[in-house]
């Protein structure tokens, strides 16, 4: 049997960016108004790396994952092209996301990785409603190896890096809590239930 377990960012450092800087070589946004992934134009940055975190994912070990993916809602608006890389972070319990060089990018990552590639050449790429919810292409493959980790457990924490270019506005935990980036889990809970042979469930029937 199928379940769904839903996670969102709940803490501001959670939900990360970071970009280069000519003197440290790099710095970690923790708390902004907004997620920009890829370039961040307004600013100047270029083109950022963003970390999320969710704490408490209830997925059981080794659950074969069935789908998955993260949802984003649109800040304002967001167009044109643009061509993401999602990697999950290979680490038990992955620390919150703080202000140190490449505390994003110098994260262990997963071998799996899902692209997620918005043409630009079609409405349903552009993100025009502000609010709007996007979600990310599946990341069954990226979440389905952080599961099988030998010390993952239920109730473990989940990190995700995302890079690439192009430029799409979201909502992050500082500007609206209820509107910031969910990880959404659909697995077979299956591996919870211990099998009972006949004549097992025959005998609790007449216990």
């Amino acid at each position: 049997m199928n379940k769904t377990e839903v996670a969102q960012i709940s803490s501001r450092s959670d939900d990360s960016e970071q970009f280069s800087d000519s003197y440290y070589g790099s710095k970690i946004d923790t708390g902004g108004s907004d997620i920009i992934l890829g370039e961040d134009r307004d600013s100047g940055r270029g083109n950022q790396i963003v970390g999320l975190r969710f704490t408490s994912v209830d997925v059981p070990k080794k659950a074969t994952i069935k789908s998955a993916h993260i949802e984003f809602r649109a800040k304002g608006t967001s167009k044109g092209a643009a061509s993401y890389t999602i990697k999950g972070v290979s680490e038990d319990n992955p620390a919150t996301f703080r202000n140190r060089k490449n505390n994003i990018s110098g994260r262990k990552t997963t071998s799996a990785s899902t692209q997620w590639v918005m043409s630009g050449d079609n409405t349903e790429d552009d993100w025009d409603d502000p609010g709007a919810q996007h979600q990310t292409e599946d990341i069954s493959s990226v979440v389905q190896e952080i599961v099988n980790r030998p010390k993952w457990s239920s109730k473990s924490t989940m990190g995700f890096v995302i890079s690439g270019t192009g430029t799409r506005r979201c909502e992050s935990f500082d500007n609206d809590p209820s509107r910031a980036p969910r990880l959404v889990v659909t697995y077979d809970n299956s591996v919870d239930v211990p099998f009972k042979s006949v004549r097992e469930a025959l005998k609790e029937k007449v216990r």
